[in-house]
């Protein structure tokens, strides 16, 4: 008789619920152990075990990934604004160099 592991890992996990809805994180959790990251999967696993019995289980499961996704989507969005305003402002400190260098020369 074997033992049976999972492995919960949060983009896993966001990937199969974007695709296939809450269903597809109940499948996980029919092993005997769960080894997750400490991220989302990891909240979700210790959820999930202390909570086998409530009716409200997946559901709260549920909006913990929705809440997640949105925010992976708001820090996302701040890293590309600072990614290009730090590109604008690096372009901008290089032409106000050379612009300098070729008005001083």
């Amino acid at each position: 008789m074997g033992f049976h592991r999972r492995w919960v890992m949060t983009d896993t996990m966001i990937e199969n619920y974007q695709t296939h809805g809450i269903d597809s994180i109940k499948n996980i959790f029919t092993a005997d152990a769960y080894v997750s990251d400490d991220s989302l999967a990891g909240k979700v696993v210790e959820l999930v075990l202390n909570s086998k019995r409530d009716t409200k289980l997946w559901t709260r499961v549920s909006e913990m990934v929705e809440k997640y996704i949105k925010e992976s989507k708001k820090i996302n969005w701040i890293k590309k604004q600072l990614y290009m305003y730090y590109r604008w402002k690096n372009i901008s400190l290089v032409l106000n160099n050379r612009h300098t260098i070729i008005s001083g020369g």
